[in-house]
C-alpha cells in the first residue's frame, strides 16, 4: 500500500499535501528530507508532481537515491 503525497514546485519552495495537511517545504535537499519524515512506517512512499521547468530535478534525483517512488504528471 502507498502513502501517496502531492508537491506543487517553484524555484524556492515545495509546497506539499499528504491528504490531511499541507506543509511548505524549501526546494533544497533539507526540504526533501522533511518531506520523507512525512512518510507512515506501514505504507510506502510515492510523491506525485508535474515537471516544472528545471525545479523538479533535484528532487527527482533524491527519489532515485532514496527509494522513493515518484510520479510525474504533465498536464495538457
Amino acid at each position: 500500500m502507498y502513502q501517496y503525497i502531492g508537491i506543487d514546485i517553484s524555484k524556492p519552495t515545495l509546497d506539499v499535501y499528504d491528504g490531511q495537511k499541507s506543509y511548505k517545504f524549501s526546494n533544497d535537499t533539507k526540504g526533501f528530507k522533511a518531506i520523507k519524515n512525512l512518510q507512515t512506517s506501514a505504507k510506502e512512499l510515492c510523491l506525485i508532481f508535474e515537471p516544472t521547468g528545471i525545479y523538479y530535478h533535484d528532487l527527482v534525483h533524491f527519489c532515485h537515491q532514496h527509494n522513493i517512488k515518484a510520479a510525474l504528471v504533465r498536464l495538457l
